[in-house]
């Protein structure tokens, strides 16, 4: 992106943002810092999230929370990417940043920021061999979720790294990467404070799962300590 004719590094983030929380400050924050970025991009979903079901508070509040913590531009991720797997959603974004010609990174957060490991695996299975494939339809018979019957068919690496919620995202956006031959440089951020789902309140991080259990129930007093002002 370029400013009175001087180059500035442009990363992208893709979230959901659902609420907007301390970590996602952290994450955008991290994200110019590891990536050398002066502007930040976020694709984001609108009223309709992953899981399929309505976003806790509105897409334009949301935006405008990420604007406040740090984003330039917010994008809205269409819902027929937004409401997909993570291949999908993960595809989707990507295409977006990519075809807006202006990114230079992409940043991500991901329980395990081993980006070699992580890239690894992103690799295998954009070329996935026919055993790998055998191993996954028998595993889907048996009734496992995809992501368990993916993992388990990838045998030779590790299951902690490939069960990770985060981490799945960050694999599918580096397939996606790949898939485009994309000259967007990836960054892992790893995940601080509780897990994806996790259940706790302490300190200043908490998850989105966390924050919206406590929405639902009327406990706003509580979320002072988790979200920006």
């Amino acid at each position: 992106m370029r400013y009175n004719g001087v180059m500035n590094k442009t990363c992208g983030i893709i979230a959901e943002y659902n609420p907007f929380h301390n970590g996602h400050k952290f994450h955008l924050e991290a994200a110019k810092r590891e990536s050398s970025a002066e502007n930040i991009v976020v694709v984001m979903s609108g009223n309709f999230v992953q899981r399929g079901e309505p976003a806790i508070i509105c897409k334009f509040v949301r935006a405008r929370a990420a604007l406040l913590g740090g984003a330039d531009i917010v994008l809205e991720l269409p819902i027929n990417f937004a409401t997909a797997s993570a291949e999908g959603f993960a595809r989707g974004a990507v295409y977006i940043l990519e075809k807006s010609g202006i990114i230079d990174a992409l940043a991500f957060g991901c329980e395990n920021n081993d980006l070699g490991i992580l890239s690894e695996i992103a690799n295998f299975l954009v070329n996935e061999t026919e055993d790998f494939k055998a191993a996954l339809r028998a595993n889907l018979r048996q009734g496992k979720s995809f992501p368990v019957a993916r993992a388990a068919a990838l045998e030779q690496f590790s299951q902690e790294v490939l069960v990770a919620p985060n981490n799945i995202l960050a694999i599918e956006y580096l397939k996606a990467l790949r898939k485009f031959n994309s000259a967007i440089v990836p960054f892992g951020v790893a995940r601080k404070g509780v897990g994806h789902h996790g259940k706790e309140l302490v300190g200043s991080f908490a998850s989105a799962s966390a924050l919206r259990r406590e929405i639902l129930a009327g406990n706003v007093d509580s979320l002072a300590a988790f979200m920006p002002d």
